[in-house]
C-alpha cells in the first residue's frame, strides 16, 4: 500500500497539523517519512535571488531539522527535503521522483489572500497530482 508518505511544510502552524496524521499512518503501514518545504523566490534580479534563496533555505532547512527532532521519538525513518521553486510544481515533482506514495498536506497554509487570488498550493497538487493527496483540515483559520 503507501510504502512512502510525504508531508509537506510551508512553516506554519497550520501546516503543521498534518504532522500526527501522516505519522499515524506511517507507523501503522512502517513507511517512510518525507518532510518538504519548498521556498519560492519572487526577487526579480539574479544576484537578489541568489541572495533571497540562500536565506529562505537556511531559514527552512533550520525548520525542519526542528520538526524533524520533534518526530525522533517515534524512530519512523524520516528524510527532510528543502526545495525551491513553485510549491504546487516541486511537489508533485518531487513526489515522482522520489516514487512516494502518498502526499499529505493541509487544506490551508500560508495562502491568504494570495491563495484566494490565484489558488491555493493544495488545490493545486491535488488537481496535478498523479498520487493520491490527503488534505487535513486546518483548525487553525
Amino acid at each position: 500500500m503507501y510504502k512512502r508518505i510525504m508531508v509537506t511544510l510551508d512553516g506554519s502552524k497550520a501546516a503543521e497539523e498534518s504532522i500526527p496524521v501522516a505519522l499515524a499512518l506511517c507507523q501503522k503501514l512502517s513507511a517512510e517519512f518525507f518532510l518538504v518545504q519548498v521556498c519560492e523566490i519572487f526577487a526579480f534580479l539574479k544576484k537578489d535571488r541568489e541572495a533571497e534563496e540562500t536565506v529562505l533555505k537556511e531559514k527552512a532547512t533550520e525548520y525542519l531539522k526542528c520538526i524533524q527532532r520533534l518526530i525522533e521519538p517515534t524512530e519512523i525513518n524520516s528524510k527532510s527535503v528543502v526545495l525551491s521553486g513553485r510549491p504546487d510544481v516541486e511537489i508533485c515533482e518531487y513526489a515522482i521522483r522520489n516514487n512516494i506514495d502518498l502526499i499529505v498536506m493541509t487544506s490551508h497554509g500560508l495562502g491568504g489572500l494570495a491563495g484566494w487570488a490565484i489558488g491555493s498550493v493544495s488545490e493545486k497538487v491535488v488537481k496535478n497530482a498523479n498520487i493520491p493527496v490527503l488534505l487535513v483540515r486546518s483548525k487553525i483559520p
